[in-house]
């Protein structure tokens, strides 16, 4: 939940930088596979061959999740109030990206 990078430039619980990176979270869908923007150590462990039906299949369960609950769970792990906000908005764009990509 921050600013993605390597080692050097990541930084932990930064809702401006998770914010900032949020239009760059789906950079590509090609060949049915969806290309993500996030780099950092190890990013090809979990990040390369996830296929839009992937995503399809995901969707399913995050699909339906509110606002207030994205909210609580950042609640849950701390989160203030203004961190809830920031941070629950990006999520929702980040799930509206993966909405997107799910409907292709």
């Amino acid at each position: 939940m921050g600013r993605w990078g390597n080692f050097f430039t990541r930084e932990k619980w930064d809702c401006d930088g998770y914010t900032d990176q949020t239009p760059e979270f789906i950079k590509t869908v090609k060949e049915g596979e969806v290309g993500f923007g996030f780099t950092g150590q190890h990013d090809s462990d979990f990040k390369d061959e996830i296929t839009v039906r992937d995503v399809r299949w995901l969707m399913k369960y995050l699909g339906g999740i509110s606002d207030s609950q994205i909210r609580s769970g950042l609640r849950a792990s701390g989160a203030n109030t203004h961190e809830q906000q920031c941070f629950g908005k990006a999520i929702r764009q980040r799930l509206t990206q993966l909405g997107r990509v799910a409907r292709l």
